[in-house]
């Protein structure tokens, strides 16, 4: 009796599905009407238009669509099928900067830089936008920077960034740490004061460039001014370790003893609580 009643339901199961398929061909636009194209759409459908029934008439997919769900995906951090959503989106418009650029975003994320290069450059040769394109050229940069190593393309990318918005802070930033790894202190701490002074107007957080450009001072032998940098640092981040480290460091190369061992007990304190900043 059991059996009878399971097949009688998935027997219905089966017909509701012939019928459903049929009122999608009868309502979908002459362009839909393949396999391929009802099998896709109820992919797309099912995956990344939850809350939809399934017999949904039917309508064509834009490019704005499959950015859309790229997009969702990407920010699942499903980024191989972001890639073949933005993909999607190209083959339809084959102009679309914003399927580049994002493609170019999953692609970074993927830690693919050839092909986070490609699909950014793309961008910019398709973009119209200034605005657009200065953010274009600092993405580029971060590939070379993050993927690549490779700290002088780098910086080539930046200057282009800053070169279209000369009051961006974080290109300064960027620049300043390419130059930095390359050993450029003098660029470094030039490109970290731009980046002070522009990120301080618009009241940003101003703790990773006080860091970075201490560490530049440091370098550069000017322990006064490093001293000064972590300081300020540390107003703004009082419990982080590696700062009260650093205070310490610059006590000690000015020979004082005090400080010095204040600050170390207090970086060790610290590093005992497992604290770390972001």
């Amino acid at each position: 009796m059991l059996k009878n009643v399971i097949y009688f339901f998935a027997s219905l199961a089966l017909l509701f599905s012939y019928i459903s398929i049929i009122y999608l061909y009868a309502n979908a636009p002459q362009h839909l009407l393949t396999r391929t194209a009802v099998k896709q759409y109820y992919t797309v459908q099912q995956e990344d238009m939850p809350g939809h029934k399934a017999d949904t008439i039917v309508t064509a997919l834009t490019a704005a669509d499959y950015c859309l769900f790229g997009y969702n995906q990407a920010v699942n951090e499903n980024y191989v099928k972001a890639v073949s959503y933005y993909d999607s989106a190209i083959a339809l418009e084959p102009a679309n900067v914003t399927a580049y650029r994002f493609r170019g975003y999953a692609y970074y994320k993927l830690n693919q830089p050839e092909s986070a290069l490609g699909s950014y450059q793309k961008a910019i040769e398709l973009s119209p936008d200034t605005a657009d394109v200065q953010d274009l050229y600092y993405n580029m940069g971060e590939v070379y920077f993050h993927l690549s190593k490779n700290y002088r393309s780098a910086c080539k990318y930046y200057t282009g960034a800053i070169i279209l918005n000369i009051t961006e802070h974080k290109y300064y930033r960027a620049r300043g740490d390419a130059w930095y790894n390359l050993k450029q202190w003098q660029n470094a701490l030039r490109d970290y004061n731009s980046a002070y002074m522009f990120a301080k107007a618009k009241g940003e957080n101003l703790y990773d460039i006080l860091n970075y450009r201490g560490d530049t001072y440091l370098r550069l032998g000017n322990i006064k001014m490093a001293l000064n940098d972590y300081r300020e640092a540390e107003l703004i981040e009082a419990f982080d370790p590696d700062i009260a480290y650093k205070i310490s460091l610059c006590y000690n190369k000015l020979n004082d003893t005090l400080k010095y061992t204040e600050y170390s007990v207090r970086a060790d304190k610290l590093y005992k609580t497992g604290f770390k900043y972001r």
